[in-house]
């Protein structure tokens, strides 16, 4: 009877260690499983060269995350550009605005003057975003087209007076060369096809369109 009562007094305990190492083991197990997974994972994109869709999606995550954070640089420096000028603005005084390491800022960009062509590529594709628009729409005659993708180039008006002020300060002059250069770059095959178009309806005249 003894051994009945140490049986007795033993089972709880062993039933306690015996659950204690089933969920070690359970947890071990998906720790294994998740291993796995990822060396599977790697080893299936080093082999076949197809990501996987977790991959993927952190991919498109970390993505995202540094378009957010180069349109925050850009808004910032936009900003500072404005009231300092560009020559009179610092990387510093970008790196404490956003509230970023000088890292993460040349991550995105290498110099401040790099930040200032994306901010000229960014006003840009604005004003030759909206030329394009009124270039496409066949419905207004062409000479009014022409006109109208003429005074798209236009930022006068609304919010955007505050941009074209800004470009055209002295202490920005260089922006203004840059964006400028762009611009007619861009607007050039723009007008270009609409005179084509002018000439094949017989309503330009020109051997140089």
């Amino acid at each position: 009877w003894k051994l009945a009562l140490i049986a007795l007094a033993v089972l709880p305990i062993a039933g306690i260690l015996i659950a204690v190492c089933l969920k070690k083991i359970t947890e071990l197990s998906r720790v294994v499983r998740e291993i796995n997974s990822k060396i599977s994972g790697d080893y299936n994109e080093a082999i076949t060269g197809a990501k996987t869709v977790k991959t993927l999606v952190v991919e498109e995550k970390m993505r995202k995350e540094a378009v957010e954070r180069k349109n925050e640089i850009l808004d910032v420096a936009d900003e500072l550009f404005g009231k300092k000028g560009f020559d009179g603005t610092s990387t510093n005084d970008i790196l404490e605005k956003v509230g970023i390491a000088r890292g993460t800022l040349y991550h995105h960009f290498k110099s401040k003057e790099e930040i200032m062509d994306a901010l000229i590529e960014r006003y840009s594709d604005r004003l030759l975003g909206a030329a394009q628009e009124v270039a496409a729409d066949k419905t207004i005659p062409l000479v009014d087209r022409t006109i109208r993708v003429v005074m798209s180039m236009n930022l006068n008006s609304g919010s955007s007076e505050e941009i074209m002020e800004h470009i055209h300060r002295p202490q920005n002059a260089l922006m203004h060369q840059k964006i400028q250069k762009m611009i007619i770059n861009g607007l050039t095959p723009i007008l270009t096809d609409i005179i084509c178009e002018g000439i094949d309806q017989g309503v330009f005249n020109t051997p140089y369109p």
